[in-house]
C-alpha cells in the first residue's frame, strides 16, 4: 500500500533540491553597481554601496577595517627623565598660567640666591628679607584692590572690606579666569615673595638686637683682662677710678636668689670667663673673674641661667680661646682654661670671705664693641 502510494508522488523540481543561488555564484566584480550579498542594485554605489534588500554597506565591509588599522596609536618609549614630556605638558598650558609660573621661579631663585651670598645675621640680608616682604604685603593688597575693582561692579555683595578679608574675592577671581589673569599673577607673586622672605631668605632676628640690645662689656675690665693675659703688673688705678665704685662684691645683699622661676632682679656684675666645665657634651659651668682692687681675681663659678642657646654660642666663642693654665694662678680644678676673651654678666647676692660671689646667676653675654 505505501509502496504504491510512494511511487505516485510527483517528482520534485530540481531547482528546489538545489535551493536559490548562492551569494558567491553573483559576480560582483564584474558588475560593482549589483550587492555581492543578493545581487540587488546598490544604492550609491560609487559611495556609500549600499543594498536596501539585505542591508550590506560596501563602505563599512571593506574601509573600515583599514581604517581601524591605519588610526592605531603608535607605541612610543618615554624620553629620559620624562623631559619631552614635560615640555609637551608645558606647552599645552594656557599662557597666562605659565607667566606665573615662570614668574614664581623667579622669585624663588633670587631668594635662594640672597640666602646663599649674604651672611646670616648680617645688616644686608635683614634689609632684604624685610624689604622683600614688605614688598610682597604691599603687592598682595594692589592684587586685591585691583580685583575687586574689576569684579565689584558685577558682584554688589562685594566691598572694600574685601581688600582686607579677600577669601570670597579670590574665590570669585579664579572664576573668572583668565579674564582675571593679571590680579592672579600679581597675588601669586606676592605671596611667594613673602614665604620666601620667611623661609628662604630669613634674617629678621638681626632686628631683635634692638628690642633686646647686648650689653657692652666695660673697657677696664678688659683692659684688666688683656693686662693679665699679657702678664703685665703695672698699676691699672687710671683705668679704674669709676668701675670700682660701680662693681661693689663686698657688701652682702639681701635680696637672695629665688627658687620660684621668675625674674632675677639681683645687681649684677660684669666677669670674664676664664674657664668652662662641660659634662656630657653640655656646659654645666662658667669659671669667671672679676675685676677688684685693681686686677683680676677668682669669682666662682656659674652653674644656673643660660639657656640652651646661649650655652651653643658660648661654647662656640671659647673653642678658639683655650690656652694650657688658668689665668689666675692657684686654681686646681676640672675646668678647661680660655685666655680671657669672652664676658659675661652674672647677677649674684653679694660675695663671701673669699670674695666668690653667692648665689650666681648667668644674666647674659657681652659684647667687645
Amino acid at each position: 500500500m505505501e509502496s504504491s502510494v510512494a511511487s505516485e508522488t510527483p517528482p520534485v523540481p530540481e531547482e528546489l533540491i538545489k535551493g536559490p543561488p548562492e551569494a558567491s555564484a553573483v559576480d560582483s566584480s564584474a558588475n560593482p553597481s549589483l550587492c555581492p550579498r543578493c545581487s540587488e542594485k546598490l544604492i550609491d554605489p560609487q559611495g556609500l554601496g549600499w543594498c536596501a534588500k539585505c542591508g550590506y554597506c560596501r563602505t563599512l565591509t571593506e574601509e573600515a577595517p583599514q581604517a581601524l588599522v591605519s588610526e592605531a596609536p603608535v607605541a612610543h618609549q618615554p624620553s629620559p627623565l620624562g623631559i619631552l614630556e614635560f615640555c609637551d605638558m608645558m606647552a599645552r598650558l594656557p599662557h597666562w598660567l605659565k607667566v606665573l609660573l615662570c614668574g614664581i621661579g623667579v622669585v624663588a631663585v633670587l631668594s635662594l640666591f640672597a640666602r646663599l651670598v649674604l651672611p646670616d645675621g648680617t645688616l644686608a640680608r635683614a634689609l632684604v628679607c624685610t624689604l622683600e616682604l614688605m614688598f610682597a604685603l604691599s603687592g598682595l593688597l594692589l592684587a586685591q584692590a585691583w580685583a575687586l575693582a574689576h569684579i565689584a561692579p558685577e558682584d554688589d555683595s562685594l566691598g572694600p572690606k574685601d581688600i582686607l578679608f579677600a577669601s570670597k574675592l579670590w574665590k570669585l577671581t579664579f572664576h573668572r579666569l583668565p579674564d582675571t589673569h593679571k590680579q592672579v599673577c600679581l597675588g601669586g607673586w606676592s605671596v611667594t615673595a613673602g614665604l620666601c622672605s620667611v623661609f628662604l631668605v630669613g634674617g629678621f632676628s638681626y632686628w631683635a638686637q634692638f628690642y633686646q640690645p647686648r650689653k657692652v662689656a666695660a673697657k677696664d675690665l678688659m683692659g684688666a683682662a688683656h693686662d693679665a693675659e699679657d702678664g703685665k703688673d703695672k698699676s691699672l688705678t687710671e683705668s679704674i677710678e669709676d668701675f670700682a665704685d660701680k662693681q661693689d662684691l663686698t657688701k652682702k645683699k639681701d635680696d637672695p636668689l629665688k627658687d620660684d622661676g621668675g625674674p632675677d632682679n639681683r645687681p649684677t656684675v660684669q666677669c670674664v670667663v676664664i674657664g668652662y666645665i662641660v659634662q656630657s657634651k653640655q656646659l654645666t659651668g662658667l669659671v669667671l673673674a672679676v675685676l677688684e682692687n685693681e686686677k683680676l681675681t677668682y669669682a666662682g663659678v656659674v652653674e644656673k641661667g643660660f639657656t640652651e642657646e646661649q650655652s651653643k654660642e658660648i661654647l662656640q666663642r671659647l673653642a678658639t680661646a683655650v690656652r694650657a693654665t688658668p689665668l689666675i694662678k692657684g686654681l686646681n680644678m676640672a675646668a678647661t682654661w680660655v685666655k680671657p676673651e669672652v664676658f659675661c654678666e652674672v647677677h649674684h647676692s653679694g660675695t663671701d670671705k673669699d670674695g666668690k660671689l653667692i648665689k650666681p646667676n648667668f644674666a647674659a653675654l657681652l659684647t667687645r664693641d
